[in-house]
């Protein structure tokens, strides 16, 4: 039987205070009994020991019946608010886990040595359900594939105990997995891994892009020098030509032979004066009503690396169709097209 007499209250003011306020009345006589719970219980819940309390009309002689009598039942009262309580604050911890672990944007699952998911949250899933991620392969889930993805960590992060990192992929997104080994047992070998999924797609891509500014932005610089190389000796070659054109006769081979060389270095000089404008791309080009057609012709020059282990029918619209454009702009993207 509990000491009850010396850790009840009896009437105290406090609690008819309390109780008022709870209930909305008065109350004139009240037992209060604390309640001896668990301290694992009373630590998980954060909570102040529970206590119950008996409005009563009891004259004063009556009241150490009245506690005999309730003393005995107090032990498995205490059991089952410790249990109450406990199966609550689980409830609580797994509903908390669920929105921490779900709040997250990027997919996060632990798995086992098998590649079995243990736990994921719902931005792991391929195509999220109501079904959870449970029982299934994290490459089953993550991926729709049967198969290890091609580079996953979690094997290497379980052989070595060490956090690891690798890129997979999932359709046309590209992911980067930190694998975080864990022991879930009192053994000192990894049982599990975290893994850690963050999409990387739009920055490879920018990073792409960032390194093709640069290849240009050097085929600029390039094209830069061999255009004074070359400029000066092509503007030679045709001045030459001209001269050369103006004294000979006008019927002759030899004229035909001088014309055909005039007109090569022109050429020569338009492939030049294109590559510098696609390859500088200057900021400050306006916009301005183009020919498709056009641009296709200032663009293919500079294919024709690109192009010649292939066969090639170049079908130019008879509509000359013309856009408002900046050129140089227009001619990347059918460089890019084609390339």
């Amino acid at each position: 039987m509990w000491s009850t007499r010396s850790r009840m209250r009896i009437n105290e003011h406090e609690d008819r205070v309390y109780l008022a306020n709870e209930f909305g009345r008065p109350f004139v006589k009240v037992l209060a009994i604390p309640l001896k719970r668990r301290a694992i219980a009373s630590e998980s819940s954060g909570e102040a020991p529970a206590t119950l309390f008996f409005e009563h009309a009891l004259p004063d002689d009556k009241i150490d019946r009245f506690l005999s009598f309730i003393s005995e039942r107090l032990q498995p009262l205490s059991i089952a608010l410790d249990r109450i309580l406990l199966e609550y604050h689980l409830k609580w911890t797994s509903v908390q886990w669920e929105g921490t672990f779900d709040g997250i944007k990027d997919p996060i699952a632990i798995v086992d040595i098998d590649f079995m998911v243990v736990r994921a949250n719902r931005h792991f899933a391929l195509k999220p359900s109501s079904e959870r991620a449970y029982e299934f392969s994290c490459h089953k889930v993550f991926a729709n594939s049967e198969l290890i993805c091609r580079g996953c960590p979690v094997a290497l992060a379980l052989e070595t105990g060490e956090p690891q990192r690798a890129q997979v992929r999932r359709g046309t997104r590209v992911y980067d997995v930190l694998s975080y080994p864990i022991r879930l047992n009192d053994d000192h070998v990894s049982t599990n891994v975290i893994n850690h999924y963050v999409d990387i797609t739009s920055s490879r891509e920018l990073h792409g892009r960032m390194i093709q500014s640069e290849k240009m932005a050097a085929v600029g610089l390039l094209a830069g020098n061999i255009a004074h190389e070359l400029n000066n000796p092509l503007t030679g070659i045709r001045s030459l030509a001209q001269v050369l054109m103006a004294e000979v006769p006008t019927a002759g081979t030899l004229r035909e032979d001088i014309v055909e060389v005039e007109k090569a270095a022109e050429r020569s000089q338009k492939i030049i004066e294109n590559l510098l404008g696609f390859s500088k791309g200057e900021s400050d080009q306006k916009q301005v009503l183009i020919s498709l057609n056009e641009i296709v012709r200032r663009t293919l020059p500079m294919l024709k690396t690109a192009m010649r282990e292939h066969r090639s029918e170049i079908l130019l619209s008879d509509a000359e169709p013309t856009v408002k454009v900046e050129p140089h702009l227009m001619q990347q993207v059918v460089f890019n097209l084609v390339n």
